[in-house]
């Protein structure tokens, strides 16, 4: 696709792994609703910490974003100590 510029449906971008599901256009609120308040249950250091790890981590070498993962993983066993 990226090379191609060859654009590809819902179904062909969930056969190769693109999307992890795909739902019909009227459930699309709904669905995103309830992956929100999924994620929103979740530890809010740790999902601080893998969205840091994500934006940050796009602009370095794949070694320092190892790193910056490590870092971020210590700091949230660091945080789960102390909790």
């Amino acid at each position: 696709m990226l090379l191609t510029g060859r654009w590809i449906n819902a179904e062909e971008a969930y056969r190769a792994g693109l999307v992890n599901r795909v739902v019909p256009r009227d459930e699309l609120l709904t669905t995103t609703e309830e992956i929100a308040r999924e994620i929103a249950s979740y530890n809010q250091v740790a999902i601080r910490s893998a969205k840091q790890a994500v934006v940050r981590g796009l602009d370095l070498p794949l070694n320092e974003g190892l790193e910056l993962e490590k870092r971020l993983a210590s700091s949230l066993l660091f945080h789960r100590s102390f909790n």
